[in-house]
């Protein structure tokens, strides 16, 4: 999965109409993922159960000479089925968790956007004869008059 955080600041419009899209599939990912993880661990409890009566019904056949708590629990860790129903889960639950990052990500793109759309009502930047802005920049600007000062009115 791939996914493109650019912003194109040159067409904020397209981007914004686009967010809402963005947020959306990658949520309906993440509800389908989540999904997928609850369905992994749900087999995951299944086939422990099963291995977990087999054992107790013959567990001979398992390599055990009396069963106890917990040396059914360690037989039922080890089978083959187990460890792939519990590696199947495992990887379910990072496929939720790659895109509630993603998900993330797009909620900071989304901040992003509301900056630059402030920049942008703000024509972009501040005044450009501020002390930060470079000095070739402030020459090539017309002069400014001075802010004329405010007098203050006595109060009788």
């Amino acid at each position: 999965m791939k996914l493109s955080l650019q912003i194109d600041e040159t067409n904020l419009p397209a981007e914004w109409q686009g967010q809402a899209n963005l947020m959306l599939d990658y949520g309906i990912q993440m509800a389908d993922a989540g999904q997928e993880a609850d369905e992994a661990a749900a087999r995951l409890d299944v086939v422990a159960a099963r291995l977990d009566t087999a054992i107790r019904s013959d567990p001979a056949d398992f390599g055990l000479a009396k069963t106890t708590e917990g040396t059914v629990q360690a037989a039922v860790a080890v089978q083959p089925e187990h460890i792939a129903a519990r590696q199947t889960m495992l990887d379910a639950r990072h496929a939720r968790e790659v895109l509630k990052a993603a998900v993330n990500a797009i909620q900071h793109r989304k901040s992003a956007l509301q900056g630059m759309t402030d920049l942008w009502l703000r024509q972009w930047h501040g005044d450009p004869r501020s002390a930060e802005q470079p000095e070739a920049l402030r020459d090539a600007l017309p002069p400014s008059k001075p802010p004329a000062k405010r007098r203050r009115r006595k109060v009788e």
